[in-house]
């Protein structure tokens, strides 16, 4: 099978759930703010921050030609400053698909352009103002290469991914920037590649090293592979494969690395609950460090579809959790150990937490499928507060954050509370309301058949 990677994303109403999580205290996490696009289709396919601001891809806009839209920080409020589409954009590009961003830079990708030859489109900001700078396209690019289905970038150097090249064995190519001329210098495959390997479907760079998934290899066991320059030179130095791994895994379809640690998604494991997999290197040399999952989790949560790390917590979104609304995951390490501390969820039960990124105190998701596919994206912070936290029990569960936050969610707060004061989820109340009454089961009986 081959995967394929078209992803979307929409609007929501945001709450949060805490879990019980044994010795590990949730982490205290406000939200910040919803955002959307006025003319947005898709919005939040993908997104990407950096300090003040952050770029989320709407694939979907204007029959998926698509567009990607920058928000900046003012004083804690964030508000969109452009819209940014590509010079040359076509129906069916899906420019916006995947999106990254490195101080005044950012790369948005286009997979569809050409015949899904793809391409990947450099802009930079000066005075506030930003513009395209330039159009990527691959050496010997042929239709259905795919190119751009994956991005990322540190400082004047990008990597894109390529799975569809060589009958899907795949390659991702380096770009680099001199004296404002952007030009590939490498073409990236891996050492065994064969045929379905899908070698860049996911991408991450930073400094000298870069990680490419190959979610296909092995009957889709997967596996990802680690990159260095060296001298000007980018060579294979190691394969990351899943110490548990087994057919089906995908191990690789997500990708993410700061400095010497990397996490890996592997959404296929044990019937598609998903997992992900940090990696550290020391002495030059790569190995598991731990496996994440979410304890909660059931069959087809889809857990690793995206991952993202900075310094010492990642977050991980899953897709098909709670009536398939979607969640992401906050992961910290503390001792050399790396424990889950919160569960960001969606209390109107739509979401589909695809695309995640997150930089300091700020982590931002993306919702592909709410409100008939035009799309959010929503902040999280966990900026230390003097405020006092407390339980905050809602409907759908719970999280510790401060009394005022706890009220804009509707909650009921008890001060240094945890989440073992709030009573369990009632799952069969499906409007939230609180009963379970002839409303839920109407619901129930609204949805009766088949599942797609």
């Amino acid at each position: 099978m081959t995967i394929r990677t078209i992803i979307v994303a929409t609007v929501a109403s945001l709450s949060f759930a805490g879990t019980g999580l044994g010795d590990w205290a949730p982490l205290p996490v406000n939200l910040s703010n919803e955002l959307t696009a006025p003319d947005s289709g898709n919005f939040g396919s993908s997104v990407a921050i950096d300090g003040d601001t952050c770029l989320i891809g709407a694939q979907g806009t204007n029959s998926e030609t698509g567009s990607a839209y920058v928000f900046t920080n003012t004083n804690g409020t964030w508000s969109q400053v452009a819209e940014l589409t590509a010079t040359d954009g076509a129906s069916y590009d899906r420019f916006g698909t995947r999106v990254a961003i490195d101080g005044d830079t950012c790369v948005i990708s286009a997979p569809g352009s050409n015949s899904e030859t793809g391409s990947a489109y450099v802009f930079t900001s000066t005075n506030g103002t930003w513009s395209q700078v330039a159009a990527l396209t691959a050496t010997g690019a042929a239709s259905g290469d795919q190119l751009g289905i994956s991005v990322a970038i540190d400082g004047d150097t990008c990597v894109i991914g390529a799975p569809g090249t060589n009958s899907y064995s795949g390659s991702a190519y380096i770009f680099t920037n001199t004296g404002g001329t952007w030009s590939q210098v490498a073409e990236l495959t891996a050492s065994d590649a064969a045929s379905e390997d899908q070698f860049g479907i996911s991408v991450a760079i930073d400094g000298d090293t870069c990680v490419i998934g190959a979610a296909g290899t092995s009957s889709e066991t997967g596996s990802a592979f680690v990159f260095t320059k060296n001298g000007g030179t980018w060579s294979q130095v190691a394969e990351l494969t899943a110490s548990d791994a087994a057919s089906g895994d995908t191990f690789g379809i997500s990708v993410a690395i700061d400095g010497d640690t990397c996490v890996i998604g592997a959404l296929g494991t044990n019937s598609y609950t998903g997992s992900a997999y940090v990696f550290t290197k020391s002495g030059g040399t790569w190995s598991q460090a731990a496996k994440l999952s979410d304890p909660d989790g059931f069959s087809y949560y889809q857990f690793g579809i995206g991952v993202a790390i900075d310094g010492d917590t990642c977050v991980i979104g899953a897709t098909d959790t709670i009536f398939s609304s979607g969640s992401a995951y906050l992961f910290t390490k503390s001792g050399g150990t790396w424990g889950q501390v919160a569960e960001l969820i969606n209390g109107d039960y739509e979401g589909n937490y695809g695309s995640v990124t997150i930089d300091g105190d700020t982590c931002v998701i993306g919702a592909p499928v709410t409100n008939d596919y035009t799309g959010s994206a929503y902040f999280f912070s966990s900026s230390a507060s003097t405020a006092t936290t407390g339980a905050c029990c809602v409907t759908i569960g719970c999280t510790v954050i401060a009394e005022s936050a706890c009220t804009d969610l509707g909650g009921s707060w008890t001060e240094g509370g945890t989440c073992a004061d709030c009573p369990a989820p009632c799952s069969s109340d499906s409007d939230n309301d609180g009963d379970v009454d002839v409303d839920d089961i109407l619901n129930l009986l609204s949805a009766f058949g088949a599942c797609p």
